[in-house]
């Protein structure tokens, strides 16, 4: 288990844990790290595989603004500043999922920033970095 400590809010009165700016890209344009929808729905979520993809066929309204990015065999990905704002959506909506309450939202979110923290965009104190340690660029 990973004990990081991390405050319940994002420091310095950020909405975010993770920001788009932070995010690097590999040489195919894809975030880093990035995640399937199916592994979104069900990591993140602890919903089905297809969980996701019901809701933006269904509900695409709920997706406006969001980024989404194409692999070469068609998959959807979501870097994890798409994750964490698809959270917030879904809470504050409420009607995505009944059952997607405050405790789901911080299960979601406490997700995002451990997997933050492990890939270099957070310290142990929940502040931002910009990675250095992987290999990536900033998108253009």
């Amino acid at each position: 288990m990973i004990d990081l400590n991390l405050p319940d809010h994002p420091p310095d009165g950020k909405e975010y844990w993770v920001g788009e700016d932070q995010i690097l890209y590999d040489d195919h344009n894809l975030p880093i790290p990035y995640f399937t929808w199916g592994d979104v729905s069900s990591f993140f979520f602890g919903k089905s595989r297809y969980w996701l993809k019901w809701h933006y066929t269904n509900h695409p309204e709920w997706f406006e603004g969001l980024q989404v990015y194409h692999g070469s065999r068609g998959y959807r990905y979501m870097s994890l500043a798409e994750v964490e704002d698809l959270a917030h959506r879904i809470y504050r909506t409420q009607k995505m999922d009944k059952y997607y309450d405050i405790r789901r939202l911080n299960a979601t979110i406490a997700l995002v920033k451990y997997q933050a923290y492990l890939h270099g965009y957070l310290d142990k104190d929940g502040y931002k970095l910009y990675p250095t340690n992987v290999k990536g660029r900033v998108r253009r």
